[in-house]
C-alpha cells in the first residue's frame, strides 16, 4: 500500500521535471533574416562594376540580382575572362570587408525578440550557407552575438541549405523532435520541408522584410509567414503543441 503510493508519487513527480525541461530550439538564416547586409552588398556591387566593368550600364535590378547567386555565377554573366572574374570576385570581397562595419546591421526589432528568446530559455542556433567565421563578425557589429548559442556556417554543413543534413546534426545535438527554421529565402523553406521527412513536426517561418514576399511563401508552403519579428511571440506557442 504506503511504498507504492510514493513510488507512484516520485514517479510522476520525476516526470514533470522531465517534461519542463524539453529543449527548445530556434534555428535563424542569417543574412536577409537577422541582419540587414543588403546595403553592404548593393554598394560592395557597385564599387567592382565601377572600378573594373566601368563601360558597362548596370540597373537596379542586376544588383538585386547579386544577392543571391555565388559571386563566380554573378559576374560570370558580365565576362568570360577568366582573369578579369577573379579580379572582380577579390575585388568584391575585399572591398566587403571593407564596408562591412558602415552598412552591416540587425533588423528592426531582431535584437528584442533574441533578448526575449533567451530570457525564455530557447536554444538560438544559425544555420548559414556563408563561413562561420564571416557570419559570426557580421553577428558581432550587429551586436547580437551574445544571444546566440551555436554558429553552424557553411564549412561544417555536410550540404548547403535546402539539404537537411546540417539541422539534423543540430536537432540531435540539442536531442530535440522538433524545432522552427526561420529564413528570408526559398532555401529556409524548402530546407524545412526537407527537415520534415525526418522531423513530422519540424516548421518553417518565413520572413518577409527581405525580399521573398507573401505570396511566395505561400506558394513554397511556408508553415508561418510574418512581416516584422517582433510576430515571432505568437508562433511559439508551437512548441507547446
Amino acid at each position: 500500500g504506503m511504498s507504492l503510493a510514493f513510488t507512484q508519487c516520485m514517479m510522476e513527480k520525476e516526470e514533470e521535471v522531465v517534461e519542463y525541461q524539453e529543449p527548445r530550439l530556434i534555428l535563424f538564416d542569417c543574412d536577409g533574416t537577422l541582419i540587414d547586409t543588403f546595403e553592404l552588398i548593393q554598394e560592395s556591387t557597385k564599387k567592382v562594376f565601377d572600378t573594373l566593368l566601368p563601360n558597362y550600364k548596370y540597373t537596379q535590378e542586376e544588383i538585386y540580382a547579386i544577392f543571391g547567386p555565388l559571386l563566380d555565377e554573378s559576374f560570370r554573366k558580365y565576362t568570360d575572362d577568366e582573369e578579369l572574374i577573379k579580379k572582380c570576385i577579390d575585388l568584391y570581397r575585399q572591398v566587403n570587408n571593407e564596408m562591412h562595419e558602415k552598412y552591416v546591421h540587425a533588423y528592426d526589432g531582431i535584437k528584442e525578440i533574441l533578448h526575449h528568446l533567451q530570457e525564455e530559455g530557447y536554444y538560438i542556433v544559425i544555420v548559414s550557407n556563408k563561413v562561420t567565421e564571416a557570419v559570426e563578425y557580421g553577428l558581432k557589429i550587429s551586436g547580437i552575438d551574445e544571444y546566440i548559442d551555436y554558429v553552424m556556417g557553411a564549412e561544417q554543413l555536410p550540404s548547403p541549405k535546402p539539404n537537411p543534413e546540417g539541422i539534423y546534426i543540430m536537432m540531435e545535438k540539442y536531442g530535440v523532435k522538433k524545432a522552427l527554421l526561420v529564413g528570408d529565402t526559398k532555401f529556409d523553406i524548402e530546407c524545412a520541408n526537407n527537415v520534415k521527412t525526418k522531423y513530422k513536426k519540424f516548421k518553417s517561418v518565413g520572413v518577409t522584410w527581405c525580399q521573398t514576399s507573401e505570396a511566395e511563401f505561400k506558394e513554397l508552403n511556408a508553415d508561418y509567414i510574418i512581416n516584422h519579428p517582433s510576430e515571432l511571440k505568437e508562433i511559439l506557442k508551437y512548441y507547446d503543441e
